[in-house]
């Protein structure tokens, strides 16, 4: 594809810059030969009714001595030259003679005028002569035919004067013959050049016709095979995004699923356990009640799992029905504060929660809620290193002219990449190589299911709000930490599921 556009931009620069320095010399020759040959038809034309007109008004007006040869001559010369032209317009005489057929013309011209020279024995028919000799040269192309031309003009001037008296005005019309050969060969010269330039110029133009022709019917092919690529494309991503989109649903499906399915055996497991471990009358030892309370943690870390599972299900399938009711926001994060704190000991962690007593009651379902900040509370806990802080304000916000509150959680931790900062709220996303991920959820960079941030991001859009990150970037050394930003409305619109 790219091979073919950078041919088509070639071309495209070609065919601007086309010049008179591409066109053939010879390619030049033929193009002229053939606008003679077009030009030909109307000069022979109009040569031979100039003779017809002459012969009439000689015969019928002017009287002259020799009258009579001088009309036979011309008529004779414009049949003549009429029936050159007729052939020429046929296509009976070759494009390339069309130059030599000027100069016919001229010579036949040229000899009624010397005739009459003759005949009237008259000096000033010079004029007419010299008259002559300057239409030669802007109706010869041919330097070689003008040539021609004019040096049989000058040898019959001068036959004239050997054979016609004598008189002083032969002079006079000798200077004016001479400036009129100089005229005419300047006028040639320009014309011709003038003429070929035309004939460039339109030679030019009709390369750059068919260029521009080809290279529109290449750009329409491209076109076509171009929008025949794109639809092949687009039907191969919709049948792609179709594949993915039931591959999610599939995936969906099977967590909600399995999640339902493993909360019975891990109910049971859960309550038998707590049951051993509550009975006093069940005589166990130290080691066997250690064991006990072994298996209790690890069902309790499953249920979670599982209820992780079930709420990014829920919200996959918008199926996450939310109890919304008033409720102080900073009681539940005090509430929450005190979940953590025998965590935030035990990593020499220190959790602050700004003052937000001014802060008014929100309408939103609190279950809900409480796990978006034991999500981003947890999230701050695992990657902050021991000893950093971790910092929970809030405050009345106006966004799009709708009263919330705005929410951040900050904290002294290793950061968040950039390019990373969108994709953290997908589910299943993993920051760092999950091998290397402690079991101990809240120990440092400790590893998880990594739904957490996708259970916030769902939660807080189902209450109509928006979530997002800060951070300059993840480095361990100078520990740039995170922000994150949680916006909610004051209160819910009628719709409040997902």
């Amino acid at each position: 594809m790219s091979h073919t556009i950078h041919s088509l931009q070639q071309r495209w620069h070609n065919l601007l810059h086309i010049d008179t320095q591409q066109i053939a010399p010879a390619e030049v020759r033929a193009h002229l030969a053939q606008s003679q040959a077009r030009d030909f038809p109307f000069v022979a034309g109009l040569v031979s009714l100039i003779l017809l007109l002459y012969a009439l008004v000689e015969g019928g007006l002017l009287q002259e001595a020799g009258s009579g040869l001088m009309v036979g001559v011309a008529l004779i010369s414009g049949l003549l030259v009429w029936g050159i032209r007729t052939a020429g317009q046929r296509g009976l005489i070759p494009v390339e003679w069309h130059s030599g057929l000027f100069g016919v013309l001229a010579v036949v011209v040229l000899a009624n005028l010397l005739l009459r020279f003759y005949l009237t024995g008259q000096p000033h028919q010079a004029a007419l002569l010299a008259l002559f000799m300057v239409a030669v040269g802007v109706m010869l192309l041919s330097t070689r035919w003008v040539m021609v031309v004019l040096s049989l003009a000058q040898l019959g001037w001068l036959a004239g004067v050997m054979l016609l008296p004598a008189t002083a005005d032969w002079n006079f019309y000798l200077i004016l013959l001479l400036t009129a050969a100089a005229t005419s060969l300047w006028l040639h010269l320009l014309w011709r050049r003038s003429y070929r330039q035309a004939i460039v110029a339109q030679m030019v133009r009709a390369r750059q016709q068919r260029e521009l022709q080809q290279l529109y019917e290449a750009v329409q092919t491209f076109n076509e095979q171009l929008e025949t690529a794109v639809r092949e494309r687009t039907l191969a991503v919709e049948s792609a995004y179709r594949q993915l989109a039931r591959l999610d649903k599939t995936k969906s499906d099977f967590i909600a699923i399995a999640s339902h399915e493993l909360r019975t055996p891990l109910t049971i497991i859960n309550f038998n356990s707590q049951v051993l471990l509550d009975d006093v009358d069940l005589e166990v030892t130290p080691a066997q009640h250690k064991y006990l309370a072994g298996i209790r943690r690890g069902v309790v870390r499953l249920e979670e799992i599982v209820e992780s599972m079930l709420d990014v299900a829920k919200i996959d399938t918008r199926s996450l029905d939310l109890r919304p009711s008033p409720f102080k926001l900073p009681l539940l994060l005090r509430m929450l504060g005190s979940h953590f704190q025998a965590r935030l000991d035990q990593r020499d962690l220190t959790l602050t929660i700004g003052p937000m007593s001014d802060l008014p009651e929100i309408e939103a379902d609190m279950e809900a809620l409480q796990k978006v900040f034991y999500h981003l509370i947890e999230n701050a806990i695992k990657y902050t290193p021991d000893g950093g802080k971790i910092e929970i304000n809030g405050r009345l916000h106006q966004e799009n002219g709708r009263a919330c509150v705005e929410v951040v959680v900050a904290d002294s931790g290793i950061g968040i990449d950039p390019d990373i900062q969108e994709v953290i709220f997908q589910k299943f996303y993993q920051t760092g190589e999950v091998t290397l991920h402690s079991t101990g959820k809240t120990s440092f960079k400790g590893g998880g299911a990594g739904l957490g941030l996708a259970i916030v991001k769902g939660i807080v859009e189902a209450h109509q709000g928006k979530i997002w990150v800060e951070s300059a970037g993840c480095d361990e050394d100078s520990l740039p930490g995170s922000r994150f930003y949680l916006q909610l409305p004051l209160q819910l619109a009628n719709d409040q599921s997902v």
